[in-house]
């Protein structure tokens, strides 16, 4: 148990986090609650963006999905107004909608501002487009409103200066807990132990917010403590880099760069990854911006902790169909393989619909914290 003067700096300096980020603590506490059911939020909100009606599988063969989703890009390309995306996202369930992406210009003050992209919902086996919305514009409608919710939670409304405002916001929970478990550390006895896990009344209101908030505290602090910790590696890995490297493989170029004068078929380049992890499931594709530039294909392998898209990827250069870059998460080593584990722990993916439910109470319980911790410090603020 600690006493006397460290005590006393420990208990103003977690005081002094609350009330310096409360607001952003606040923020993020009830937009994550939300947020790890927003696939399931937003389907329901917008049916009529990401359900279409059930067909028969017309296709059996990995080779036949692949002429599929490039028949996809290229009638798509052939739409007025529409042409080729940057990228194509392709739902595992078959009843949801394909998400074509298409980049919308920079932001004149990209420090500020949300870099937006024009999101396309289409029936690919009817070849109807369903409708779209601005990933990136902020609103309450129901289109809008979980596209709003993801942007506060992770940029603050603010772009590229929020990652860095919820990157320090993360490190604040990442330090009060640790403190708060230093304050909660009870003496080495069967009764004061007891009493640091036991909530109770004792006639007073402040008695039970504060037994309430030391024992809640302590049962949450270590997972508030991850969620800190992968929110400052999602928004700013540099800070992380030297406990954290990077996952990217980089493949060194074993021959010069091609001096074909036309790509590759996206079949080829599709028929590559898939020969590269067999048994995985293509659930993105990032077109190049420019000529010469690697495309980037997203998998997900069976066993992955990574749910949805799964967190495989593979870079290829689309005139010789080499492989510039790979990410596999199945077979990382070290610290790079704790990385591969930080989403899924982050949303609650690794333990499926509990796992979810661990997180949404997670967040809730970080939000009953601060009210607890605000009304002793307030009460007690009044008193003096």
């Amino acid at each position: 148990m600690i006493k006397g003067l460290l005590r006393r700096f420990l208990r103003q300096f977690h005081l002094l986090c609350a009330l310096c980020f409360g607001l952003f603590l606040f923020a993020s506490a009830i937009t994550g609650s939300i947020l790890s059911w927003r696939h399931e939020l937003d389907a329901s909100l917008n049916p009529e963006l990401f359900h279409i009606a059930a067909a028969p599988a017309s296709c059996h063969s990995k080779h036949c999905e692949h002429a599929q989703q490039a028949a996809l890009i290229d009638w798509l390309n052939t739409q007025p107004g529409y042409q080729r995306p940057s990228m194509l996202s392709f739902p595992e369930n078959p009843e949801h909608a394909v998400i074509a992406w298409y980049k919308l210009p920079a932001p004149a003050n990209t420090g500020w501002q949300l870099a937006r992209s024009r999101q396309v919902m289409i029936d690919p086996l009817r070849r109807q487009i369903l409708g779209e919305r601005v990933w990136g514009e902020i609103g309450f409608s129901r289109a809008l409103i979980i596209p709003t919710l993801f942007h506060v939670h992770r940029y603050f409304l603010l772009g590229d200066t929020g990652k860095t405002l919820m990157a320090v916001t993360g490190l604040v929970l990442l330090l009060s807990c640790l403190q708060g478990l230093l304050l909660w550390l009870p003496a080495a006895s069967r009764r004061a132990w007891k009493k640091s896990i036991t909530v109770h009344w004792r006639g007073s209101l402040p008695a039970l917010l504060y037994s309430l908030h030391r024992s809640a505290g302590a049962l949450l602090a270590l997972l508030l403590m991850m969620l800190g910790l992968t929110g400052i590696y999602f928004n700013q890995p540099g800070w992380l880099s030297p406990v954290f490297p990077a996952q990217v493989k980089k493949i060194p170029d074993a021959a010069p760069a091609s001096t074909r004068a036309q790509a590759l078929p996206l079949t080829s380049l599709l028929a590559i990854a898939q020969q590269t992890f067999p048994d995985a499931r293509i659930s993105r594709i990032s077109l190049p911006a420019s000529v010469g530039k690697p495309l980037e294909i997203r998998l997900r392998q069976p066993g992955e902790l990574r749910k949805e898209d799964g967190a495989t990827r593979i870079s290829l250069d689309p005139y010789s169909g080499a492989i510039r870059q790979l990410i596999d998460p199945l077979n990382m080593q070290g610290s790079a393989r704790w990385v591969s584990w930080f989403y899924p722990l982050h949303s609650g993916e690794i333990g499926g619909t509990a796992g979810r439910i661990l997180i949404s109470l997670c967040g809730l319980g970080l939000l009953m914290l601060m009210v607890s911790g605000y009304v002793m410090w307030w009460k007690k603020r009044r008193v003096v």
